[in-house]
């Protein structure tokens, strides 16, 4: 789910109006906000002792987001928020379900390997395969 939201929210930002070049620059805020707020709920939760509930928290935010992107298409910021939400409401679950009993200095090195898993995989692609994807 993770490697979908960083492959598509350009593709998603792209339709709210904005050039490729644009969508790319745009399609940080939603993972800004994401990775602040999974910072929160990591301290928060180590602090409380207690994952399952901010776990419950990031799927109300994910259905909340989802709710926003599917229903409203004629403002610009609703649908940033929409799609913020969503995106902080998936990486809190996903951290919760990864780091039920870790401390929040994981949390950012997962935050970190989440936005350069692109990176990454496109690094490792075989010599042997360059002529499909050399175009």
């Amino acid at each position: 789910m993770l490697a979908g939201l960083a492959y598509f929210i350009p593709s998603i930002v792209a339709t709210y109006g904005y050039t490729p070049v644009e969508a790319q620059l745009h399609s940080v805020i939603p993972w800004a906000a994401a990775i602040v707020f999974g910072m929160f709920v990591a301290y928060f939760s180590d602090k409380f002792r207690n994952r399952s509930a901010f776990i419950v928290v990031g799927f109300c935010l994910a259905i909340t987001g989802n709710a926003v992107l599917f229903t409203v298409h004629t403002k610009r910021e609703a649908e940033f928020a929409g799609l913020a939400l969503y995106t902080m409401g998936v990486i809190v679950v996903r951290l919760g379900r990864w780091a039920l009993a870790i401390s929040r200095e994981l949390s950012l090195h997962l935050h970190f390997q989440v936005k350069t898993h692109p990176i990454i995989t496109s690094a490792i692609l075989w010599v042997w395969d360059a002529y499909s994807w050399r175009q």
